[in-house]
């Protein structure tokens, strides 16, 4: 039948008939028609850069961006907790019974305690460091804890501010005079702070442990601010 008509006609005969009545005759198998639309569709959909960065990107959750925390528990009663990772630096306070739950968010590396040199940073129940040793756990660091970040090194010396600073036995005028600091620009070593009796408006007293042991308002040091950034809480 094709062979019948001329070129321009079969051209024009061909175009007319349907896809799958030509199919039929030519033993051709075509896709369903419902698939093409959709893949056609699809192809011309724009790519927007944030729909291409998240085909490309492995999924992610919010998890995995925040700080894993460890629930674990203590070996021994009345654990220290210290500012810094070192059986050296102040004490901020004591865990109750064997066997406290303390919450853990990475670990740094510091003092050997019987040549583990692991210590965990806690969030709970007091913010501070306690060696790995006295934690329950069999391998230190803990799998998966991330490293604790480097901070500055606190500031523990400052300066009296005026002559004759008294040092006493606890943070107000009340607590009975221990000594007498030198002339005003007398260093002084503290070791934490607390709050106590106002003085002209500040509530902040620090203990000393250096050159006197003992407590000092925080208005005669020259510490730029009360607390000072860095000093533990006694």
């Amino acid at each position: 039948m094709v062979g019948r008509l001329s070129g321009g006609r079969a051209g024009a005969w061909l175009a007319a008939v349907p896809v799958t009545v030509m199919a039929a005759v030519l033993g051709l198998v075509v896709p369903a028609a419902s698939a093409a639309p959709a893949s056609r569709a699809a192809a011309a959909a724009p790519v927007t850069a944030a729909g291409a960065a998240r085909a490309s990107a492995p999924a992610t959750t919010a998890a995995r961006h925040r700080t894993r925390v460890i629930m674990l528990t203590t070996r021994v009663r009345g654990l220290h907790v210290r500012s810094r990772p070192s059986n050296r630096s102040a004490l901020v306070a004591k865990l109750g019974r064997r066997g406290t739950r303390v919450t853990i968010t990475c670990w740094a590396t510091g003092t050997p305690v019987v040549g583990n040199p692991v210590w965990y940073h806690l969030s709970g129940p007091r913010r501070g460091y306690v060696t790995s040793y006295y934690i329950n756990t069999r391998i230190a660091p803990y799998p998966g804890l991330a490293r604790c970040r480097r901070a500055a090194p606190a500031k523990n010396r400052y300066h009296a501010r005026t002559d004759g600073v008294r040092v006493r036995t606890g943070p107000s005028s009340k607590y009975r005079v221990l000594g007498k600091l030198g002339h005003a620009g007398s260093r002084v070593t503290v070791t934490c702070w607390t709050s106590g009796e106002a003085i002209w408006g500040d509530h902040a007293w620090y203990r000393l442990s250096r050159p006197r042991r003992g407590y000092t308002a925080g208005f005669h040091l020259d510490t730029g601010r009360d607390p000072a950034r860095g000093v533990p809480h006694c």
